[in-house]
């Protein structure tokens, strides 16, 4: 049987020049390779600053949208969450690297803790165990760390 997608992953991107569009690149293609099945698994949606650059030929569940402009960078986050309606969510910036099974770690800690609605990975250097998520923040509310949370979709 196959897997219902889960996750819509809002990704803003500024693909104003070479460099940008590798970060977009190489974010949408560790995305890709971060989950089996990620295609049937992740709605990808790109938010884009950047006319005329579309992000669908990385992937067919890919989606580009033009960027609400002026610049707004939680507007367009909210903007990219509109346009998804999966059970959860991820805002992210286009520089981030994602690694295995980031979103399967996200599941285990939501079933183990179901009141949580909001999820962060930490940061690989943080002194803090890297196998950790945002729950275990969530009791000391010391810090937040990364550039993208996982949160239930309240649409």
């Amino acid at each position: 049987m196959m897997q219902s997608k889960l996750l819509d992953v809002v990704i803003i991107s500024y693909a104003k020049d070479d460099y940008c569009r590798t970060l977009t690149t190489n974010c949408i293609n560790s995305l890709i390779a971060s989950e089996n099945n990620a295609d049937d698994l992740f709605n990808i949606i790109v938010v884009e600053s950047e006319p005329g650059i579309t992000w669908n030929h990385l992937a067919k569940n890919v989606i580009t949208y033009p960027a609400p402009l002026p610049y707004g960078y939680h507007k367009f986050l909210n903007f990219g969450r509109k346009m998804g309606n999966l059970h959860w969510v991820a805002l992210c910036n286009n520089d981030l690297e994602f690694k295995k099974n980031w979103f399967t770690k996200i599941l285990e800690a939501s079933e183990q803790l179901p009141n949580f609605i909001s999820f962060s990975p930490l940061f690989p250097s943080h002194d803090m165990d890297a196998r950790c998520w945002s729950w275990n923040l969530w009791k000391k509310w010391t810090m937040g760390t990364g550039w993208s949370w996982a949160a239930n979709n309240f649409n």
